[in-house]
């Protein structure tokens, strides 16, 4: 435990986000086991504490950390030995860069974030989309079993044939209803071809390219990741990136109407390792490294500026209208500090779960879009006022959907984007395994 008038507090009190400095915990519990948290949880009711729960310290809310306790399971971190059927147990403190080496120096790898040091717990529980979702599907698809430790302080062992439904909410459904402290999860062979691809176009070429890119959409296999990204800042400009399980020529043959309009590019063989490092902006730097500077005594990966955020999914091709609007959105943007909109395709093997069988509900859509802006100084009223325009502008282009892992402070109707046609069942779940509410935070799933 780690009190205020320790000497450590000051760095293990802090969230990945600077947004949230300010907050300071009554103590930070660190847990090493179901028994640690299910005594944590006891004690906090016993005195009628509130408490939060931490695995990476990137909740967009801030919800990682509070006035109260936060029960920190960063210290569950183990990445497991993959078993002969390619089942692995991942502690829920487990950071990404670590998930990933782990597994790749056993020849396995799992579908997940691209962010280095993000909480793989709170990451999974909320969905799991990267790089490779699209060939092997969400991190929660891969999802086998999970210890859970619920309110009354049970552990429970859940998986498809025990406590199924607490099962199904803890793939999709976020933190609501206990503090999981293991996960099994079914691991894929690393793949042997694996080809990164980066190209940038003009601002006044942004229009077209993303026409393009659009269109490819539906035609490119679920092998090939592929990202659009907007952004504001000194200058305005639009990126494409993404990875391909497959070779250079195969992905440049993929790629050709992109390149055609390039102003650069580059296509690069990689090591699947070496792929994910490249994502996470560590490619030139050790594992060591590719941690947060404030908690690693070798990291070198700097914290976030605070920012806002929200997301749709869009079910169709964007229009050449939804095009034009968010590339004015970013025009408009005062053009401090960053503003993006990013646009990931989704579809493949994402769309081949359906939409009731986890409670990510999310499984039709063509594309996300991400909006995000940052600031350094002041409330964030200005950034938090282009996301709330960005979101409005490009609603009528979306589903009415948004995902929960980005979770956006004032999305009006959340429950309903998040959760859609799943959330009626969420509540009841919830009902049965924390009827008092004690896994609560703003946007936890409600009682009723």
């Amino acid at each position: 435990m780690v009190l205020p008038s320790d000497a450590t507090y000051d760095v293990v009190r802090l969230l990945q986000c600077k947004a949230f400095d300010s907050i300071r915990p009554a103590a930070i519990v660190s847990v090493a086991s179901a028994d640690d948290v299910a005594r944590t949880i006891a004690f906090a009711r016993a005195h009628q504490q509130t408490f939060a729960v931490r695995s990476g310290g990137h909740s967009y809310g801030g919800w990682s950390t509070g006035d109260g306790l936060v029960i920190d399971t960063r210290a569950m971190a183990a990445v497991g030995t993959v078993s002969s059927n390619g089942a692995v147990t991942i502690g829920p403190g487990a950071q990404l860069i670590d998930v990933y080496t782990g597994l790749a120096s056993q020849n396995a790898t799992i579908s997940a974030g691209s962010c280095a040091t993000v909480g793989f717990g709170g990451m999974a529980l909320g969905g799991g989309h990267g790089l490779t979702s699209r060939a092997f599907g969400l991190t929660i698809d891969a999802i086998r079993s999970v210890e859970i430790v619920t309110a009354d302080g049970a552990v429970h062992h859940c998986d498809e044939a025990t406590d199924s439904d607490l099962f199904w909410a803890c793939r999709g459904g976020g933190g609501s209803f206990g503090v999981v402290t293991q996960f099994t999860v079914a691991s894929h062979p690393v793949p042997r071809e694996v080809t990164t691809f980066s190209m940038s176009y003009a601002w006044q070429k942004a229009g077209a390219a993303l026409t393009i890119w659009m269109d490819l959409l539906g035609s490119l296999p679920t092998a090939t990741a592929i990202i659009a990204r907007l952004q504001s800042g000194p200058t305005m400009a639009l990126g494409v990136a993404g990875l391909h399980l497959g070779s250079v020529s195969s992905a440049t043959s993929l790629l050709a109407p992109l390149l055609g309009l390039a102003d650069g590019h580059r296509i690069t063989e990689r090591s699947f390792t070496d792929a994910l490092l490249l994502e996470a902006g560590c490619l030139q730097a050790s594992v060591a490294a590719c941690h947060s500077s404030a908690t690693s005594p070798r990291g070198t990966l700097a914290r976030q500026h605070p920012f806002a955020a929200s997301s749709h999914y869009v079910n169709s091709p964007l229009t050449e209208t939804a095009i034009t609007t968010a590339i004015n959105r970013i025009q408009d943007h005062d053009g401090s500090l960053l503003a993006t909109i990013q646009f990931d395709l989704e579809a493949g093997a994402i769309a081949d779960v359906a939409a009731d069988a986890t409670a990510f509900v999310h499984r039709g859509a063509t594309c996300s879009a991400q909006y995000a802006a940052s600031y350094s100084t002041g409330d964030g009223t200005t950034a938090r006022s282009w996301i709330r325009a960005t979101h409005e502008a490009l609603a009528p282009f979306s589903n009415g959907e948004s995902y929960q892992n980005y979770a956006d402070v004032e999305l009006a109707d959340w429950p309903q984007a998040y959760y859609g046609s799943n959330l009626d069942r969420l509540k009841q779940i919830k009902r049965t395994y924390d009827p008092d509410n004690v896994f609560s935070f703003p946007q936890s799933i409600p009682l009723s």
